[in-house]
């Protein structure tokens, strides 16, 4: 089966790499069955070792190190072991969590009556607020309205952006100061798009973006 021209097996490297295959094939049986989530365990590293690979990249991180190991010895040390659990579980958490507000989102666009990205709404012009941006060229303003609309069911909306709303449907103002620029306390009718779903001070608030007021009531 192996090379005899060696005067010692343990000289031949066909041998030794048979010998070591073998002690890591029972290190990893001992290890499946030692541990309850060794299965979930060796799979998780199996990915990390195969981008590793893929990538033809040298191990660096901490899973990847442990990927390697897992790899060349066949089992982890319970430390190794318990610490890629807390890794996958902090995961799962994030995700979890994100699962969740995704969700609570989708039940707050439930709670007003939005279905759809796109929607129109009667608003209150509640607040104006200037505040400083970065600018992209010389051209560009360095200042932005957020402006804050409550709805008729007192939900608030926000948005940012560059441009000033007018009280001429489908324009915008030059300035605030402008007479026909949307004021503070105007009633109007804008058609928007949602953007995004967040909560400021503990008030939930809806991110809109592109809007175009339809009507001055």
């Amino acid at each position: 089966m192996y090379d005899n021209n060696y005067a010692d097996k343990w000289e031949n490297p066909a041998y030794v790499a048979a010998v070591k295959a073998n002690i890591r094939s029972n290190a990893n049986k001992t290890f499946l069955k030692s541990y309850e989530r060794a299965e979930e365990i060796s799979d998780y590293l199996e990915k990390i070792y195969y981008q590793l690979q893929q990538s033809d990249n040298q191990p660096v991180s901490f899973l990847e190190k442990l990927s390697a190991s897992l790899r060349e010895y066949g089992k982890l040390s319970p430390k190794q072991y318990e610490a890629v659990c807390k890794v996958i579980d902090a995961t799962q958490d994030k995700r979890d969590a994100l699962k969740s507000a995704i969700q609570n989102q989708k039940n707050y666009a439930e709670s007003l009556g939005v279905k759809s990205e796109k929607f129109e709404s009667t608003v209150t012009v509640k607040k104006i607020i200037t505040v400083k941006v970065a600018q992209f060229s010389r051209y560009d303003s360095d200042e932005a309205q957020i402006y804050i609309f409550n709805d008729q069911d007192n939900n608030t909306l926000v948005w940012k952006t560059k441009n000033i709303l007018s009280n001429t449907a489908n324009e915008f103002a030059w300035n605030l100061e402008n007479s026909n620029a949307v004021k503070e306390g105007d009633v109007i009718v804008i058609k928007a798009s949602i953007k995004a779903y967040t909560e400021y001070k503990g008030e939930k608030q809806t991110i809109i973006q592109r809007v175009k007021i339809l009507e001055v009531v």
